[in-house]
């Protein structure tokens, strides 16, 4: 039970630091904050549940950059023949996001991500006598996705995503490396 309120608070955490840093910032139109719930449905059938921040700039119109963290967690997942569980990811990265010409308060976007990921995890051999074991590791973070902004008031929007994303792109198929589709829901403050 304590595992599970801390992955709770793990999960809240990025949304209250973002309302501190809307806050600071909402005094400078061109930076914008994102907060998103999201989950990504991994090609081996299991749910990545977590949520994110990030800050961005205006470049210029259609074009902004930042910077962002992201939690995900989910309790067991099935990779290669192991038993994993109490899996904990936690990308930072860069991103881009270009958006295309308004459609009254309807807004498309395109968004990418790339960084790296912080892994945690147990790691057991089904129908084995070994231990499980905790392991450490980290990789390239990846996202590509397409979206929708709809505004909600001068600078708030209400924002939905789908796109495809993996934890640790590589090229060795032994490694534990989540991906699959990623559907993203939140605000830009």
């Amino acid at each position: 039970m304590k595992k599970l309120n801390q992955n709770k608070f793990a999960c809240l955490l990025p949304g209250i630091l973002s309302l501190v840093w809307s806050a600071r910032l909402s005094a400078q139109p061109a930076y914008k904050t994102n907060v998103e719930l999201q989950c990504l449905r991994s090609t081996h059938g299991n749910n990545f549940r977590g949520t994110s921040v990030a800050v961005d700039k205006s470049i210029s119109v259609p074009l902004s950059i930042g910077l962002g963290i992201e939690y995900t967690y989910t309790p067991t997942h099935l990779d290669n023949g192991w038993n994993l569980s109490n899996l904990n990811f936690l990308p930072v990265y860069a991103e881009e996001r270009w958006q295309f010409k308004p459609l009254n308060a309807t807004h498309a976007f395109v968004h990418f991500s790339e960084g790296i990921s912080f892994m945690r995890y147990d790691k057991s051999i089904p129908d084995s006598n070994v231990p499980k074991h905790t392991l450490h590791e980290s990789g390239f973070y990846g996202y590509a996705g397409l979206g929708l902004l709809w505004k909600l008031g001068r600078r708030n929007h209400l924002l939905t995503e789908l796109g495809i994303k993996s934890f640790k792109i590589t090229t060795n198929n032994l490694d534990v490396n989540p991906h699959g589709l990623t559907f993203r829901m939140g605000l830009a403050i």
